[in-house]
C-alpha cells in the first residue's frame, strides 16, 4: 500500500475534531459494515408434546399457552474470531404479545432430535424483552463475546417466556421457513451501511475507536475524478441531486472534502481508493458519527455517480 503524506500537512489532509485523515491507494478490504450470521439449527420444545421433535417446522412458538412453548436457536460462529461492539439477537415474527427472555443454553442439543423431555439445560437471564411488531431484538453481547473469544462454550441459547404462567405468547420464523427471514444474530463493528441503491459498494476494516485505525475502500468507480466526503455529525440531510436510484442518497455536509483522485504521475491508473483514518485519543469524540461517501463527476459527460455511504461510530476501546 503506497501512503500518500507530508509533513507540514497540505491542506487536502485536514484535521476534524482530532481525526488525523490519510490518503492512501490502492486498499484491498472485503470486510463488511455488520456481520449477520443466520441461525445454524433452531427447533421449538413443546411440554404438552414432550416426545415430538419439531426441529424442521418452518415456525417457532414460544408461549404458556396450552402447554410450555420454548424456541433453542444455535449459531455457527467458527468463522468469527474479533469480539463486536454490539450484538443483537433478531426475530421474525408472524405475531407476539408479553415479555420473553433469553438464556445461554449449558449442554448439547441438535435440532433434529431435541424435544421437551430430551431439551437441554441453559443459564440465567441474558437478555429481556418486550414482544411489539414484527420484530424482536436481544441484545447478547456478553454471551456473543464469550462464544467468540472462547470463555464460554457455544451451546446456543433458549428464548422462552418471563412468565411461563401467564398469556405471553409469540411465533417467530424458523430457518427452515421457505420464505421468511430466519432467526439472526446482527454483529455491528462500527460501521452501518445507508444508500444501499447507489449500487457501487464501500468496504470497511479497521477498529473505529479512541486512538485505533479504521479504513474505507471503494472498487469500481473508474477515473478521471472522485470526491470523498467526509462527513461529522448526528443526522446529516440528504443532498437532492435530482432523479437518484431508490434508496440512493448522498449525505450533504461541508465539514470535510478530501480529493481522491485514482491515477498518480508514474503509477498505473486504478479502479479502487481507499482513505484511511487515524483516531485520535479525545474522550469526547466517543458515540460521535462519521459518514463516508465517494462521488464521481465525469468532466467530459458531466455524469454523476455515487458509491453506497459507510457510517462509521466512534467507540471507546476496542471490544
Amino acid at each position: 500500500m503506497m501512503t500518500i503524506q507530508a509533513t507540514p500537512r497540505p491542506a487536502f489532509l485536514p484535521r476534524v475534531l482530532g481525526l488525523s485523515v490519510i490518503l492512501a491507494l490502492p486498499f484491498a478490504s472485503n470486510a463488511a459494515a455488520q456481520t449477520i450470521v443466520p441461525a445454524s439449527e433452531d427447533a421449538e420444545v413443546d411440554s404438552a408434546r414432550p416426545t415430538s421433535r419439531l426441529g424442521t417446522a418452518s415456525t417457532m412458538v414460544v408461549s404458556a399457552s396450552g402447554g410450555r412453548h420454548r424456541a433453542y436457536i444455535k449459531f455457527d460462529l467458527s468463522g468469527i474470531s474479533r469480539v463486536p461492539f454490539d450484538a443483537q439477537l433478531v426475530l421474525n415474527l408472524t405475531s407476539g404479545a408479553g415479555n420473553f427472555d433469553v438464556h445461554a443454553a449449558t449442554s448439547a442439543w441438535a435440532e433434529r432430535t431435541v424435544s421437551w423431555s430430551g431439551q437441554p439445560t441453559f443459564g440465567a437471564v441474558e437478555a429481556s424483552q418486550t414482544a411489539s411488531g414484527a420484530l424482536l431484538s436481544f441484545s447478547v453481547l456478553d454471551l456473543v463475546s464469550g462464544w467468540i473469544d472462547g470463555s464460554r462454550a457455544n451451546e446456543g441459547l433458549l428464548v422462552k417466556c418471563q412468565d411461563e404462567t401467564g398469556a405471553a405468547n409469540l411465533q417467530a420464523l424458523s430457518r427452515e421457513h421457505t420464505f421468511g427471514v430466519p432467526p439472526r444474530l446482527v454483529l455491528d463493528y462500527g460501521f452501518t451501511q445507508y444508500g444501499a441503491g447507489c449500487g457501487v459498494p464501500v468496504n470497511s476494516s479497521g477498529s473505529p475507536v479512541l486512538g485505533g485505525r479504521y479504513q474505507i475502500a471503494v472498487d469500481g468507480l473508474a477515473p478521471p475524478f472522485h470526491q470523498h466526503f467526509c462527513i461529522l455529525g448526528a443526522s446529516p440531510a440528504a443532498l437532492s441531486l435530482g432523479s437518484l436510484a431508490p434508496g440512493c442518497k448522498l449525505l450533504n455536509s461541508a465539514d470535510l472534502i478530501v480529493p481522491m483522485p485514482l491515477q498518480i504521475s508514474g503509477f498505473p491508473p486504478v479502479a479502487r481508493a481507499s482513505l484511511s483514518v487515524n483516531v485520535a485519543s479525545m474522550p469526547s469524540l466517543v458515540g460521535a458519527s462519521i459518514y463516508h461517501q465517494i462521488v464521481r463527476y465525469n468532466v467530459t459527460t458531466s455524469a454523476l455517480t455515487l458509491s453506497e455511504g459507510i457510517q462509521v461510530t466512534i467507540h471507546d476501546v476496542s471490544p
